[in-house]
């Protein structure tokens, strides 16, 4: 949309609170630079509406614990003057209550849940919760994948707000925060709008008929003063500080008509067609009766290097076509599998 619609406090960080009360879409994707007040912001919004619980979820079991912990919660670095936390368990094996006291009562709830611990959770009912709040959604490069990650996440959200509308509540709202760290993530791509993120113009691009916002800051002074850090002086290096994706060589993305295509055969989720003399990798053609191979098979992989070997010798020596940004990026994926 080219606009840029973020807000940023005094002291360079993003104005979470303006934000999330402008913003009316009920998915909303964040990333930004490490340590520029996104998780904190979105906190300090959620926490501090009296008896409105939310639910913090982060990726895996274990960070959830830690989270779940009133020694390592984010939400210590929220509370104000005569508010404390109390630890209050749960019967839900994985699911974590921390108590917001002001002056000694209630005043605010919030749950603490992992995304790979939901799918075992039965009978959980969470209605009274109006946001959940995914905090740091991209893995870090060191963390494993969890298996059909999207599918998981799309439960939860299921599991989370499905009684909502049968009691006449508003939909369940969800902010998601990370770092920029992998455009080619679960979500964007099961959302299918890497290729539209990719090419965002401004900080916000939208989609209000499936109820999705995604933001990316693209500048503050906070980031300008925290290259001058020691830390991120250490190596010259700020990937971990920006809000850049990894580069990318765009030169061999093109749509092309496949009426002339030929298709050879499907790896993973990428349909490769042999066009005159270079191949074609589509992420969304669906030709019937193509040979599918699951690089996560043993077998299949096994095959794929006996019985395709044009197809992967395209991929090494930059001889295939792209469909979007989307299909380089798992082509990308398919070469370390490979």
């Amino acid at each position: 949309m080219g606009r840029n619609v973020i807000e940023y406090t005094d002291k360079g960080y993003i104005n979470m609170r303006a934000l999330l009360n402008k913003e009316r879409l009920p998915y909303i994707w964040i990333t930004g630079a490490r340590g520029c007040g996104k998780t904190y912001g979105a906190i300090d919004y959620l926490i501090h509406r009296p008896c409105m619980p939310f639910i913090l979820m982060r990726r895996t079991k274990t960070q959830a614990e830690f989270a779940g912990s009133l020694d390592a919660t984010p939400l210590k670095k929220n509370l104000r003057e005569g508010q404390e936390l109390k630890d209050n368990p749960t019967k839900t094996k994985g699911l974590y209550r921390i108590d917001v006291l002001q002056d000694g009562e209630l005043y605010n709830w919030v749950y603490v849940v992992g995304l790979s611990g939901v799918a075992s959770m039965r009978g959980i009912d969470l209605t009274q919760c109006d946001y959940v709040l995914y905090d740091e959604f991209i893995k870090e490069p060191h963390e494993r994948p969890i298996r059909s990650e999207f599918l998981a996440w799309s439960n939860a959200m299921e599991t989370f707000g499905r009684n909502r509308s049968l009691e006449g509540l508003p939909p369940l709202r969800m902010v998601a925060l990370s770092n920029a760290l992998d455009l080619s993530n679960p979500y964007y791509e099961g959302l299918g709008i890497v290729d539209k993120v990719f090419r965002m113009t401004g900080d916000v691009w939208r989609d209000p008929s499936r109820g999705i916002a995604v933001y990316r800051p693209e500048s503050s002074e906070f980031i300008k003063r925290k290259k001058q850090t020691s830390l991120y002086q250490l190596d010259g290096s700020h990937e971990t500080l920006g809000n850049d994706w990894p580069a990318l060589d765009l030169s061999y993305v093109k749509s092309m008509s496949l009426k002339a295509a030929v298709p050879i055969c499907r790896i993973n989720d990428v349909v490769f067609f042999r066009v005159g003399s270079s191949v074609y990798a589509s992420a969304t053609a669906r030709p019937a009766g193509v040979p599918t191979y699951d690089l996560s098979d043993a077998v299949d992989r096994a095959a794929v290097h006996r019985e395709r070997q044009p197809v992967i010798s395209a991929l090494f020596h930059r001889n295939v076509w792209f469909e979007d940004v989307g299909t380089l990026l798992k082509c990308r994926r398919l070469i370390d599998e490979l």
